[in-house]
């Protein structure tokens, strides 16, 4: 039996819906980024090492994720497969 949409159409088709549906994902999942959020994290991390947290620490390392850019994004041309 052969597929009905191709493995481009189907990614194609799901990016768009995510991108799409992200614009709620923090309200839906309850995600704070405010005070609420900040709180119920802290709350998290003195759980975990107690003391530790109210004493501080020497140093850090935030962790994050950095989107990468759109294609074309750079000024490059776009190529269709059409």
């Amino acid at each position: 039996m052969q597929a009905l949409r191709s493995h481009e159409q189907i990614r194609d088709a799901n990016t768009r819906y995510h991108d799409v549906a992200a614009t709620t994902y923090d309200a839906k999942w309850g995600i704070d980024f405010g005070e609420i959020g900040q709180s119920q994290v802290l709350g998290k991390v003195r759980k975990l090492l107690a003391a530790e947290v109210d004493a501080g620490f020497a140093s850090a390392l935030e962790v994050g994720f950095v989107m990468p850019p759109e294609p074309g994004a750079d000024g490059a041309a776009q190529t269709s497969a059409a």
